[in-house]
């Protein structure tokens, strides 16, 4: 019942702000309910009630007087199930629930505990949704929480997971985080480990984490993918769970994190690796029989590395990879594989236009190379979006001017290639 209120109340952005005073000690005790390698295999005939109590004992800093109603609301709820259990253990809510790990989690119970999982989870995801409650999880090392629990394959809600990842890596600390700065030899493992799980997930479409997946959970007001298109740079976000729990590729939540992390240089130079081809696999996800998030999320992450490569370093590696420039012009060239999202098409035409605009002339170069013009000018006949036409006009004017200079210097060839007018 407790958990059923915090849950819902966090399905909201005013129950969120109602919870804000509480937000630190209710994000731990909510962790608490997610399984890690620290489980055991004991198993305690608790119920609910008793479950929930350590949140009512911990001293909660509670200065708004709306905080205060809904904890008591909450208090009230479980003393009553605690009153009742009392009364007569046989009419107790939950007869069989795992008791409280001293380690910090949760002892490993059969089914009947996932679904108090699958609600701390979706009222995590909920909650990183809110910037004070995202910082209060950074702060307590949320992601890494995250990370071993998808590493160790110790929870079977994967989709819930990966959302909480990609709110959470929103901010710049909790990308850091994910990409262990600092730590030396062990740099980029976590990013490495979940470009494996996104690239392969994508090929087989089922989960890499074993368990069940069918616990009801919460649903919100928002949709999943609700936020704002991100731009480049900016961070994505795929925000509260309207249908998280029927998602078929519970993996797709993590091209927003791949966004996110390639805000870091650290990111980029993971993604553009040579010999690793990377880069190849987040192009093919571009195809229209990829979700939607996959596809957002590839080509921000795209744009994030194409528009930093300069400073980078690394557009030798964008520069010698036709493959892959000429898989980011077929969704917006037009035609039957034109991609139907207009932030899919914005962030790849985006991409173009800062390569054909590259200084040394290799971006451009490179694009003509797959003709890029060619398929540009056949794509802005169709568009209607104006981010998306201002990206490709922008590419137009590099090559209309090369083919200037280039008729002024051979004007016995004739004119330069046909481009966007």
């Amino acid at each position: 019942m407790a958990l059923d209120i915090v849950a819902g109340l966090t399905a909201t952005q005013e129950g969120i702000n109602r919870l804000k005073p509480a937000a630190e000690p209710l994000v731990t005790r909510l962790f608490r309910l997610v399984p890690d390698r620290a489980l055991s295999q004991q198993v305690c005939p608790l119920p609910l009630p008793l479950l929930l109590l350590p949140l009512l004992l911990l001293p909660l800093p509670l200065p708004l007087q709306s905080a205060t109603v809904v904890l008591a609301t909450v208090a009230a709820a479980v003393k009553g199930e605690l009153a009742a259990a009392l009364a007569d253990p046989a009419a107790a809510p939950s007869p069989c629930l795992p008791c409280i790990n001293p380690h910090r989690t949760l002892c490993t119970a059969p089914a009947l505990h996932a679904r108090f999982i699958k609600k701390a989870l979706a009222a995590l995801v909920n909650l990183a949704q809110d910037d004070d409650a995202r910082g209060a999880m950074v702060k307590l090392r949320a992601v890494s929480r995250v990370l071993e629990a998808i590493r160790e394959k110790s929870c079977p809600h994967l989709h819930l997971l990966t959302m909480l990842l990609a709110n959470l890596t929103v901010e710049e600390a909790a990308c850091e985080e994910l990409l262990q700065l600092g730590s030396g030899g062990m740099e980029g493992l976590n990013m490495a480990l979940l470009l494996k799980i996104f690239i392969t997930s994508a090929v087989t479409l089922d989960a890499p984490v074993p368990g069940p997946s069918s616990a009801n959970g919460t649903s919100s007001s928002g949709g999943a993918g609700g936020a704002a298109s991100p731009s480049a740079a900016a961070a994505a976000q795929p925000g509260s769970l309207a249908s998280a729990a029927a998602d078929a590729d519970p993996c797709q939540h993590l091209g927003a994190v791949i966004t996110n992390v390639t805000r870091l240089k650290k990111g980029r130079e993971i993604l553009l690796e040579p010999g690793r081809g990377l880069l190849q696999a987040l192009a093919a996800q571009l195809a229209p029989g990829s979700s939607e998030r996959r596809r957002r999320g590839c080509s921000a992450a795209l744009r994030n590395c194409f528009m930093s490569a300069e400073a980078d370093g690394t557009l030798d590696q964008i520069v010698s990879d036709e493959a892959v420039l000429a898989r980011m012009l077929e969704p917006i060239a037009g035609g039957a594989n034109a991609d139907k999202d207009d932030n899919v098409r914005e962030a790849l035409a985006e991409a173009v236009a800062v390569l054909a605009a590259e200084p040394s002339g290799r971006g451009r170069d490179a694009l003509l190379a797959v003709d890029a013009d060619t398929k540009l000018h056949k794509g802005y006949e169709y568009e209607d979006h104006p981010g998306v036409c201002a990206a490709m006009e922008a590419a137009g004017r590099c090559f209309i001017k090369f083919g200037d200079d280039e008729d002024a210097e051979q004007r016995q060839t004739g004119g330069g290639r046909s481009c966007l007018q």
